[in-house]
């Protein structure tokens, strides 16, 4: 009973980090094509309604909420660009940048207005990091279970 509890904690450890890749891995490879695509998107104006930053799990976070009309229906969202929430800008540049009621311009898909960003186009080092970071855990986790089943 002894090795086998830590045994079962190592195989959950190693399961998160399997997932968590897995996870990244596909959020990673469906925003990618969207983030091209937002460059050529339509855009319509804009308005800020919330833009706020609070200390999250090690750093600060942002949310900025902001509402646009397409073809006379009003959309909110809280998407300011592709793996933003991630990598890119401190949270406090983003708030400052997105003041309450500042008119902003909302590039949106034309297949579905609910998907929005303010700023559009592909951010390199945020996809190349997140995709690198997701392999990375996918990798340990794969090779952590195989081993630890296969003794």
């Amino acid at each position: 009973m002894k090795t086998f509890l830590p045994k079962l904690l190592i195989a959950f450890l190693l399961l998160f980090f399997l997932l968590g890749g897995v996870l990244g891995i596909w959020k990673t490879t469906k925003d990618f094509p969207l983030a091209n695509e937002s460059l050529s998107w339509p855009t319509t104006e804009g308005v800020v309604l919330k833009s706020k930053v609070w200390r999250g799990p090690g750093k600060r976070k942002h949310r900025i909420t902001y509402e646009y009309s397409v073809n006379q229906r009003t959309y909110t969202s809280h998407d300011v660009g592709f793996v933003a929430k991630v990598f890119g800008d401190s949270a406090r540049k983003k708030r400052d940048r997105y003041p309450v009621g500042k008119k902003v311009r909302v590039y949106y898909s034309t297949e579905d207005p609910n998907i929005a960003v303010l700023e559009p186009g592909v951010k390199w080092v945020g996809f190349i990091s997140a995709g690198l970071i997701s392999i990375f855990f996918t990798f340990i986790g794969g090779l952590g279970i195989f081993k630890l089943f296969k003794n």
